[in-house]
Order: C-alpha cells, then structure tokens, then sequence
C-alpha cells in the first residue's frame, strides 16, 4: 500500500516514529500497558494471546504518530488506523487501535481552545459514503461537528471549514473551540471501496497565542502520555463490550463520549464461539444510509481487512428481500454470502455502526439488530431467507477485487 499524494507530507514524521520505537520511556509505557491490558482480560485464548505483540506494536506506533503530531501551535493533517507502509527502505506498523472501522479513512489535526485554523479540502471524484468532520476536547467528548450533508462545498469540490473561538453568528463550515479542545478527527467512510475517495486535506493555524516549537523531551514526553491514554482509552471502551455476556449485542445508541461520532449510532459487543457454532447478525437499517460489521481482537485491532472477510458494510453485503440485512461471523467459511471472519481467532469485539441516519421514517424501521448463536449443521435452515451457497472460487474472486479496491482509496485523482 503506497500513496504519495496521501502520505508524502508525513514521511519525515514516520522516519521519527520507527526511531523511536526503541527508545526506553516508550518501552517502559508500552510494557506498562500491555500488563494492564492483559490483566483487564484475563481469559483470552490462545489464539488472542497468539495475536497479542503485533497488536501492541500497532498500537504504540499508533500512540508514537498522534503524539509527534500533538503540538495545536504546529498542526499537520496525519493518516491512522492504516496498514503498514513503507518509508525510507523500513516497513512501519499500523498504526491503529481503538477498534477502527476498515472502511474509514482517519485523520488527525491537533487543535486548541485559543487559535484559529482553516482546514482547506477539496472532494475528488465520487465523495465518501459518510463524512464527519469532529473536533473532541481532552476528555474525548465531541467539541463540534461538521457533517458532510452539511458541509457547503464549491462547485470545483473545495471547501474551507473555520475552528476558532468566537461563536458562529450565522457562518457555515465552522466549529466554535473552547477551552480543553485538543484534536481534530477526520473521518471519510468509503463504503465503495472501488469508486470513493477521500477528501484532499490541509491545515493552517491562523492565529493564536505565539509558542515555540517543541523540545525532543517535550516530544518524548508527549509521545509516552498519547501511549498511556491509548491503553487506558481501549480498556476503558471495551469495559463497554464486555459489560453484556458474550454474543449478545444491546440496541444501537448514538454516543458523544470516547471520541465516537455524535451523528452514528453503534451497538458494542463481543463474541465467542465454541467449535461448530456461528454467530448470526440481523441488521434492520431503519433510516441509516449505511451500516458496517467489523471485526477486531480483543485488543482493540483489525488485523488484515484488506485480504480477509473480517468487514462488511450495506453496499458490500447482500440484502435480504425486506432490506434488512443477515451476516454470519464463523471462524470456517461455510459458503454463506454475508461471512465475516474473524481470521482464525474464535473471540473478538463487533462495534456495529450505522450512518447517514435520516431519523425514523413515519410506519418505518428505526436501526435494530438482532444475535443468536447457531450450530454449523443448522445454519442455512434457521436463517431467515434461505440463500444460495457460494463456491471458494467466488470467495476467491471477492477477495481479489476486494484487496484491488481497498487500494484505490490512497491514489489521487
């Protein structure tokens, strides 16, 4: 996965980055983390524990890219929750965590309470699915919002969005900051992997008090505080999965805290699958324009959704007659349409997502879903339409257009 036109501007900081892996204070928080974590799920399986390095060196890469890119007087426009790339002749990690969404393009600009910035865009080719604009204060809770049904764009695609702290009076694309603003989340949604883009994307911080670059202590320093409150965020949210027993998922809400999107509904839970069974999703849409179903480990990580079934969302997946949607999560491919696998790994967390909502409609649906856990040998006659199996040859074919398409999503056009 190569992009220069999405990650040219922030080669120089992933150079960085990889030094720093190695260096004692981001040892020290990483080890520190990894045994808290650990300790919040003391009954994973093997196969969780299999898994269990990578994932910390996503994350703390992760935490290592957000927290060099932490200074509100020096704001640049970073690319997360990504795979792996190469830069200078070294491979990075992923940077992720915090149980991204695979169809989500994810973007950090760190902001302040007391400066102004415009944030100039310009959409390209087919727009996003869902695009959020969102900036959240030092305790993750949304500051403001700018959505992309809202958002006034030219007719050329470009568009400009003002954060300062004067109140609006009347303008559009403008968020008012306050005092605690910390950071900036962009999120592009492409649910077509092969036709949508993201937005083209840069900041400048126009005014504000003056501040001196930081001191490579005072970045280290940064860096190790952005590791510790990753870890501290992904036990904290995931006491949200595990607050209901496994394969039970409670009824969407619409959520303002943990940095979650004030204008999507999630429903949070985590499965766990004995040999021989399947966990089956039935998803009503109600006034979402578009759902997902992404798997992550229990710690908090996608591993490959680029080569592997582990998402679906509503235009990649098969309706059932009545527009209601049914996923099976199995850790084997029994040729079911809407499979999602969980690579290998017979636990894990499902944030389901639901977006572009439109409110419920009179005599309509409102977002629901509904879970059950069924036997492999019973599956295809207890679903609620009865599909037609599908060959490994069209699982194949899916998943090469699949990996082709995810592609597309990094290159300028």
């Amino acid at each position: 996965m190569e992009s220069p036109m999405m990650f040219a501007l922030q080669d120089d900081l992933e150079t960085k980055a990889l030094r720093l892996l190695s260096h004692p204070a981001i040892l020290r928080a990483r080890r520190d983390g990894e045994e808290r974590l650990i300790a919040s799920l003391p009954n994973a399986t093997p196969e969780s524990h299999a898994i269990f390095k990578t994932a910390m060196d996503e994350l703390t890469y992760f935490g290592i890219m957000n927290g060099l890119n932490d200074d509100p007087a020096y704001p640049r426009v970073t690319v997360v929750q990504r795979p792996a790339r190469h830069v200078g002749g070294q491979q990075t990690p992923a940077p992720k965590g915090l149980d991204e969404n695979p169809d989500t393009v994810y973007r950090i600009v760190p902001m302040d309470g007391a400066s102004t910035y415009i944030l100039s865009g310009q959409v390209v080719g087919h727009r996003p699915q869902v695009v959020e604009f969102s900036l959240l204060g030092d305790d993750w809770f949304t500051v403001g919002n700018v959505s992309g049904e809202t958002l006034e764009v030219a007719s050329d695609g470009r568009f400009t969005i003002t954060v300062a702290p004067e109140p609006a009076d009347g303008r559009t694309n403008y968020i008012q900051t306050r005092a605690g603003a910390s950071f900036m989340v962009v999120r592009d949604t492409i649910a077509d992997w092969k036709h949508q883009r993201a937005t083209r994307l840069a900041v400048a911080r126009t005014g504000g008090p003056s501040s001196q670059p930081r001191s490579e202590a005072e970045e280290i320093r940064s860096v190790v505080a952005k590791i510790n409150r990753f870890f501290f965020e992904t036990i904290r949210l995931h006491e949200l999965a595990f607050r209901q027993p496994a394969n039970v998922f409670p009824q969407p809400l619409i959520r303002s805290e943990y940095g979650m999107l004030v204008t999507q509904a999630y429903s949070i839970g985590h499965f766990a699958l004995e040999e021989g069974e399947a966990l089956v999703l039935s998803l009503q849409p109600g006034g979402a324009g578009y759902l997902t179903v992404p798997v992550t480990t229990i710690w908090g990580t996608t591993r490959d959704p680029v080569h592997r079934m582990s998402s679906l969302n509503s235009l990649q997946a098969e309706p059932n007659p009545d527009g209601s949607f049914t996923f099976v999560v199995s850790v084997a491919d029994h040729g079911f349409r809407n499979w999602i696998d969980p690579e290998g790994v017979p636990e894990g967390l499902i944030f389901l997502r639901w977006a572009a909502i439109e409110g419920e409609r009179a005599g309509g649906t409102v977002p629901a879903v509904e879970a059950k856990v069924l036997a492999i040998d019973d599956l295809f006659a207890n679903l609620p339409t009865r599909p037609a199996r599908i060959d490994q040859e069209w699982r194949r074919r899916q998943l090469d257009q699949r990996a082709r398409d995810y592609d597309r999503r990094w290159l300028d056009q």
